[in-house]
């Protein structure tokens, strides 16, 4: 008996106990898709879990607001109840890609929603892509017509240039 307990506890001695305690927040506001959180101090664009009954949704810290964390519900809020627990849950404003993707139909957290199984081999990459200083880029030498007389008149813009 003895033999069979020692490997167990070799391989737990070379574990590092997690003794933090799990960070949640409990939500406290729901305005249509609009979810305000209390007690998660999260950054923007980080996904959170939301539990309620017997699944869980999703949804995206979008800003803050009196000590409260706005987020976006991404799904039905049918079924939440105040005081739900909210999970922070990956990496902030990462999204998953790669060529696991390619030829299939995902909804607008990545999950697969063709029926062909889960998609593996996920690779992170920021949400809001990676941008370059901009004396890195091309100078802008050409005009670009919109095709608008107006906006023509009013403002130049050229190919190449960043907008809004």
């Amino acid at each position: 008996m003895l033999n069979f307990i020692e490997p167990l506890l070799d391989g737990m001695a070379l574990c590092e106990p997690d003794f933090t305690p799990p960070r949640y927040g409990l939500l406290a506001a729901c305005d249509g898709g609009m979810l305000e959180v209390s007690g998660l101090s999260v950054p923007i664009g980080t996904q959170c879990r939301i539990a309620h009954g017997s699944g869980s949704l999703t949804a995206e810290t979008i800003g803050f607001r009196n000590g409260r964390t706005l987020m976006m519900l991404l799904g039905d809020p049918v079924l939440l109840r105040p005081g739900a627990k909210v999970r922070p849950e990956g990496r902030p404003g990462m999204v998953p890609v790669g060529e696991a993707f390619l030829g299939r139909a995902v909804d607008g957290e990545g999950k697969p929603i063709d029926g062909r199984g889960p998609i593996n081999g996920r690779h992170e990459w920021p949400a809001g892509g990676v941008r370059s200083a901009a004396l890195d880029r091309s100078p802008v030498r050409v005009s670009f017509d919109t095709g608008v007389r107006a906006l023509n008149a009013l403002t130049t813009f050229g190919v190449g240039q960043r907008i809004g």
